[in-house]
């Protein structure tokens, strides 16, 4: 595949995503417990770096709950 033809293959997948797993919604709260209490120690004003975030769900519920982290998305 080319670069052009995976990308429009994501975008097309991305508008659906977060719905797709949905159903899954328990578990993802779980994950979320497990990140947050992992996460815990870091400072008030931590710089995260995060890699394969997909659509970023995981992201808004970390800067909601952490309003002074900085993220930063790589792709």
């Amino acid at each position: 595949m080319q670069p052009d033809e995976i990308t429009a293959l994501f975008d097309q997948q991305a508008e659906h995503y977060d719905a797709h797993w949905a159903k899954t919604a328990a578990i993802r709260e779980c994950l979320y417990l497990l990140v947050d209490s992992f996460l815990v120690s870091l400072p008030i004003d931590a710089h995260i770096l995060c890699v394969g975030v997909g659509t970023g769900d995981e992201l808004l519920h970390l800067a909601q709950k952490n309003p002074r982290w900085c993220f930063t998305k790589a792709f």
